[in-house]
């Protein structure tokens, strides 16, 4: 494995922070122009707004969580409700998924599942159901053009398989076999079958995978007890998903915390590093660039433990706060003439 060294820079002063006319823990989706912003309220209602004209989507319960993503290519959005999110501690149990024109109130019920993700610019929706260890995969404009993949998971209650479509002949996801060994599986359509593609070194270590362009970026994440470190690397996948080429692009003794982010613009991608094991709170954003191998510390928050990304750019939510890792905010850019 390839050992890369890299440059700490102290840059929080350099991260902006996010300008919103909502509070911050309202929202649920900023588009990058500024636009248009999902948001919700306490009291259960999930509106939107475009152009200072709001809209009401939903008006639940009071206590009802709302995850929204969007697919600009496609105009939709997938939106997960989650009832009683701060009542029952359940996290094993499902949400309603609905799919939505992007920027109105129309939206129709896909099924229930958690964590719905688009793919493929849009054009295929996946999401899992947890409670019966099913992914499902659908066409988003042909809903009824589905499949269903069986998680073969029985070690891990807690486990959430990432999915990515290649192609629409074929799926990737991963999976953990009985020995608690994770790996990364295709599925076929036309066989309706599955095969392996990538298989983790040992148990304790945790499979993330995204696709950006036309590479799969792999990472391997060891459990914090086990301190087997980490490391990511580039697959180059054909069409038939098989894989043709390896790059290591990052390794490192530390159990970063991973949680690597592909779906935004540039060179980059992004990812939660541990910078000290020592330290209690030690772990920062970096952003890999896999063109040169260059990692770089891009906040000095102390404490990162995430990052979310939002019509291609990337953010660390900290504190009541959003920065922003890539891209400008749009409200602070000087007016053209």
């Amino acid at each position: 494995m390839l050992l890369i060294n890299f440059l700490c820079y102290v840059a929080m002063a350099n991260l902006p922070e996010l300008s919103t006319k909502q509070s911050v823990e309202n929202i649920r989706y900023l588009s990058k122009d500024g636009n248009i912003t999902y948001y919700q309220l306490r009291s259960g209602v999930l509106s939107v707004t475009t152009s200072y004209n709001n809209k009401v989507i939903f008006e639940k319960k009071s206590g009802t969580q709302y995850h929204v993503t969007a697919s600009h290519e496609m105009k939709k959005t997938l939106i997960e409700v989650i009832d009683k999110f701060h009542g029952d501690y359940n996290i094993l149990k499902n949400s309603e998924i609905f799919l939505g024109d992007y920027g109105e109130t129309k939206t129709i019920s896909i099924g229930r599942g958690i964590t719905p993700r688009f793919h493929l610019n849009g054009a295929w929706i996946s999401y899992y159901d947890i409670e019966n260890r099913k992914i499902y995969i659908k066409n988003s404009t042909a809903l009824t053009k589905s499949f269903t993949i069986d998680v073969a998971n029985k070690t891990n209650p807690f486990f959430q398989p990432s999915v990515v479509v290649l192609n629409p002949e074929v799926f990737l996801f991963t999976d953990i076999n009985s020995q608690g060994v994770m790996g990364i599986m295709k599925y076929m359509t036309a066989e309706q079958k599955i095969y392996p593609l990538v298989k983790s070194p040992q148990n304790g270590i945790r499979l993330e995978m995204c696709k950006k362009n036309n590479a799969l970026f792999v990472g391997q994440f060891s459990y914090p007890t086990l301190k087997r470190g980490s490391s990511i690397y580039k697959l180059t996948v054909d069409s038939s998903g098989m894989s043709t080429a390896r790059d290591d692009l990052y390794s490192s003794s530390l159990e970063d915390i991973g949680n690597i982010a592909c779906d935004v613009s540039g060179n980059q991608i992004y990812f939660v590093k541990m910078l000290d094991a020592s330290k209690k709170y030690a772990t920062e954003a970096a952003g890999l660039d896999f063109n040169t191998k260059k990692v770089t510390i891009m906040s000095d928050l102390k404490f990162v433990s995430q990052i979310v990304t939002m019509d291609s750019r990337a953010f660390v939510p900290f504190r009541d706060k959003f920065y922003i890792l890539n891209g400008e905010d749009e409200k602070k850019k000087p007016a053209k003439n």
